[in-house]
């Protein structure tokens, strides 16, 4: 950890000088730009091609940023406009989509397999729909093994689409445990789930998550090969394609256009998203706002997995902590890494997407928790769950650029009686602070002093009034 620190400090201190990518702003400035810091930082900790996060906040704002190339050949910068592929992430649709048939009566999560689908080799006919959503079905995983009959058959036939019906019925094998008694994670549950979408509404789970989130929701780039005409820009994935154990090859063309793979595992993985809509769908999702109370309370009813950092799963859907806060969501890996998450007491969700398969989604975490305490950090800046739109305060800075000390003109809406304001630098480190009392509504003037000493450069002005952020301003020495 201490040298985590330590290379994190030194990336921090190039970032200053380095070119900025495009990033999407949140209202809050400060944030943003401490935030993107982080973002950059972390690339070059983790030594990725490229990594893009989104995080939504409280009131639905949105940073984004990517950092990176998204291709060398031609040379590309990674932009929060570039889709990556979210692996696992997917399940979570998948999973939405049974709860809510679940919700709508047309099924019921103790449901056995045998009530919707035709009997299938070494798959027990009583495992229940619960079960399978929550990895305790016991069933071999037709996808897991590199080497595996299915793997050989997907690259054999690279442009085949592949029926999932058949990838079940054809590449299943002997149970790993009897239904219940045990938890391992299992791609084939997900396929099982997809089968069953189809045989409750006679619709492939491609129509139904098009129909029941991502139209309705505006998700707009979060699509599949094959079966969606894909025009965001996509992040490129490198690959160990000539097997030298070196994972450093542009996978591009070949892994985005390997029809099979993609028809065979979509209700498992293979969505494309940019970080900013995987990480509002997780907010949707991981909120309850697409089910009942009664249903999310059994989809957060989580039971222990073995995996990494004590990490449960429920019903489609990862536990996990990250500075010991309690998060909700899930993370993939297929070529590219995704961890997507969303923390229920601060109301926000984070995204992280990772297109080098030398790191997968476990690596992402260290990245997930830079982004949450840096949003932790300071709650004046970071903003709180009841703030403000940054532009009902009207605001302004003069002289500015400023020399020496500046006033700021506040147009108040009400008394107010306690008012503070900050002036912090790039890397959101507090410069000043001006603290007033008992403010009538109206134009306000405060002066701001003592900064003759501080360095020439860029600076943020926040404003807080009775305890809510009001907006943040942008001055320069």
């Amino acid at each position: 950890m201490r040298l985590l620190k330590q290379k994190l400090l030194l990336v921090f201190i190039i970032s200053i000088t380095g070119g900025a990518a495009a990033h999407a702003q949140s209202g809050n400035p400060v944030l943003d730009n401490r935030l993107t810091i982080i973002l950059d930082s972390m690339k070059e900790v983790l030594n990725v091609k490229s990594l893009g996060a989104a995080i939504i906040m409280p009131n639905d704002a949105v940073w984004a940023h990517a950092s990176g190339v998204a291709s060398l050949v031609p040379l590309v910068d990674a932009t929060p406009a570039h889709v990556y592929e979210v692996g696992s992430v997917a399940k979570t649709f998948t999973a939405a989509t049974i709860l809510q048939l679940v919700d709508e009566g047309v099924l019921t999560l103790n449901d056995s397999l045998h009530e919707w689908l035709p009997s299938i080799p070494f798959v027990n006919p009583n495992i229940t729909i619960r079960q399978v959503l929550r990895h305790q079905s016991g069933l071999y995983d037709v996808i897991a093994s590199p080497t595996s009959p299915f793997a050989v058959a997907t690259n054999l036939h690279y442009d085949s689409v592949f029926v999932i019906d058949n990838v079940v019925n054809d590449y299943i094998k002997t149970p790993e445990f009897t239904a219940g008694t045990s938890w391992a994670y299992c791609n084939t549950n997900y396929l099982i789930l997809a089968m069953i979408i189809k045989a409750a509404t006679g619709k492939t789970y491609v129509e139904q998550f098009k129909e029941r989130f991502f139209a309705p929701q505006n998700l707009p780039t979060i699509q599949i090969p094959y079966y969606d005409d894909i025009t965001s820009p996509v992040a490129h994935v490198w690959l160990d394609l000539n097997g030298d154990m070196i994972p450093n090859e542009d996978g591009h063309d070949y892994f985005f256009n390997w029809t099979a793979l993609h028809t065979a595992v979509g209700p498992s993985g293979g969505y494309y998203a940019t970080p900013t809509d995987i990480a509002k769908w997780m907010k949707t999702f991981a909120s309850g706002s697409l089910l009942t109370p009664n249903l999310m309370a059994q989809v957060r009813s989580t039971v222990t997995t073995g995996m990494p950092d004590g990490t449960r799963y429920g019903l489609g859907i990862m536990e996990r902590k990250f500075m010991n806060t309690t998060s909700y969501g899930h993370g993939g890996d297929l070529g590219y890494s995704s961890n997507v998450f969303y923390f229920p007491s601060k109301k926000i969700s984070i995204a992280v997407l990772n297109s080098d398969s030398k790191v997968n989604s476990w690596g992402l975490a260290p990245v997930v928790t830079a982004l949450l305490q840096e949003y932790m950090k300071n709650p004046i800046l970071s903003g709180v769950d009841n703030a403000l739109d940054a532009n009902v305060l009207e605001m302004s800075v003069s002289p500015n650029p400023f020399m020496g000390d500046f006033k700021v003109s506040l147009s108040i809406p009400s008394f107010t009686q306690e008012a503070q304001l900050v002036l912090t630098n790039v890397l959101g480190e507090k410069i000043a602070t001006k603290n007033t009392s008992n403010l009538a509504a109206g134009v306000q003037q405060i002066q701001m002093d003592g900064l003759k000493e501080i360095p020439s450069g860029m600076y943020f002005l926040s404003v807080v009034l009775d305890g809510q952020m009001m907006g943040t301003v942008q001055v320069v020495k």
